[in-house]
């Protein structure tokens, strides 16, 4: 998985807000480009939520109109591959993003969200999955298998302060580990970022010894660029991937 550690969330509806870094992997970055707003539309009213109903199709993709806590409307892509559907996160989905934060390889690879309880895990959605979805248009997607509704995994585009462009990150329940399935929704992913949003260049970060993960996006063609510090000290491996 290419998930990176990160503080665990904490009560306030806030974005992750780490401080930015000038130099990730010994190259001097570019400072980041302000995050698009375009996928935003006001919709009178309150409340929160996300559904997947039938909106006109965008890209090749169908959308799925998500309703976002200050009553503003984020339409974000479904994504669809040979065996999986890749849409936005729901509340219904908290029985899931329960379980796969405690999984022991989300605990040692990615870190420890504190999520403990189903009312955890709801505001985990709300506050880490959300909240990208209303700042930039884009995030993690919950990944399903078409032949059953439950989820099995996360996959998507995340935007951090420190890196210039968005990355990837991804992460399956153990026993859909192995099966291409990882590679398979990352694919999607980034044919998504190039196509529908317009993104030439993506990173993903790994924590060291993350071997399954090195793998995999060497598969997708990304390109080691070396070691970087995050703004919660922790060292990980930096890889670029250009359109």
């Amino acid at each position: 998985m290419s998930l990176v550690p990160e503080r665990a969330p904490a009560a306030a509806p806030a974005a992750e807000a780490a401080a930015p870094l000038q130099e990730v992997a010994h190259h001097r970055l570019p400072a980041p480009r302000a995050a698009a707003a375009g996928a935003l539309s006001p919709l009178p009213g309150t409340g929160g939520g996300c559904s997947a109903g039938v909106l006109p199709r965008r890209a090749g993709a169908t959308l799925s109109a998500c309703l976002i806590t200050d009553g503003r409307l984020a339409l974000l892509p479904i994504l669809t591959t040979a065996r999986l559907e890749l849409r936005p996160a729901t509340l219904e989905d908290a029985a899931f993003f329960l379980r796969l934060l405690n999984e022991p390889s989300w605990l040692e690879n990615i870190g420890d969200r504190g999520v403990r309880t189903l009312a955890d895990a709801e505001g985990y959605i709300r506050n880490n999955i959300w909240v990208p979805y209303q700042a930039h248009g884009f995030g993690l997607h919950t990944v399903l298998l078409k032949s059953s509704p439950l989820p099995i995994g996360l996959c998507g585009l995340l935007k951090r302060d420190f890196l210039a462009a968005p990355d990837l990150g991804f992460a399956l329940l153990p026993e859909f580990c192995g099966l291409g399935l990882a590679t398979e929704a990352a694919r999607a992913v980034l044919s998504h970022a190039q196509a529908g949003l317009g993104i030439g260049r993506l990173y993903a970060i790994v924590k060291p010894g993350n071997q399954r993960s090195v793998r995999l996006l060497e598969q997708l063609g990304f390109r080691h660029e070396g070691p970087c510090q995050i703004p919660q000290g922790d060292e990980v491996e930096l890889f670029q991937l250009n359109a």
